[in-house]
């Protein structure tokens, strides 16, 4: 798309660029973005007027509108039914197309039973926090237990879960005055770590 002229503003370009609905896709996030971050990934709950709203920018689009989320597939079917839009789920790890297949990167990823009892354990010491076997990915949420963040996101330099790859922690310290929108820790069990 060129660039806007001097001057102009951001909504009357998008507003160019919805005149040209060929010539453009949205890939829109899930939690965080379409979905309020809630206290449990279970807990999220969607508006109707958003299903509308994603309903109607699907078809604008030609159906060039795909989701993107850590959450598996499944889960974002639940949450958004009736739609079943394109969607890279679990970090791109299963997506969806257009025409709705659906294609994932491993059925069986080694080593995830040692890291999820390991996970267990860690979540049995500290109470409030959740973990959620994704498949192919797991997530360690300590939004109900903060104090346990720190200790979350250093599960990474140790037994099993010295072979995962972290992809994403939000860890904040004691009395940060941000709001704890986000407190997790996810991580990938693909291949082991490379020491140096």
């Amino acid at each position: 798309m060129p660039r806007p002229p001097a001057g102009a503003s951001g909504p009357v370009e998008l507003a160019r660029a919805f005149a040209r609905p060929g010539e453009i896709a949205l890939y829109l996030d899930v939690d965080g973005t379409l979905l309020h971050i809630a206290e449990t990934p279970d807990a999220v709950t969607i508006e109707r007027s958003t299903i509308e709203l994603l309903l109607r920018a699907h078809a604008a689009l030609g159906g060039a509108l795909a989701l993107i989320t850590g959450r598996a597939i499944a889960d974002v079917d639940r949450i958004f039914a009736p739609l079943a839009l394109a969607d890279a789920g679990q970090h791109g790890f299963e997506r969806r197309d257009a025409a709705g297949t659906v294609h994932r990167h491993a059925r069986h990823v080694p080593g995830l039973t040692e890291v999820r009892a390991e996970l267990d354990a860690f979540a049995a010491a500290h109470a409030g926090v959740l973990i959620e076997d994704k498949g192919l990915t797991l997530a360690v949420h300590y939004r109900l237990a903060p104090q346990a963040g720190p200790a979350a996101a250093a599960l990474q330099d140790a037994g099993p879960c010295a072979d995962l790859r972290r992809i994403h922690a939000d860890t904040r310290a004691e009395g940060d005055p941000r709001p704890p929108d986000r407190l997790e820790a996810e991580f990938l069990v693909i291949r082991p770590n490379h020491r140096r």
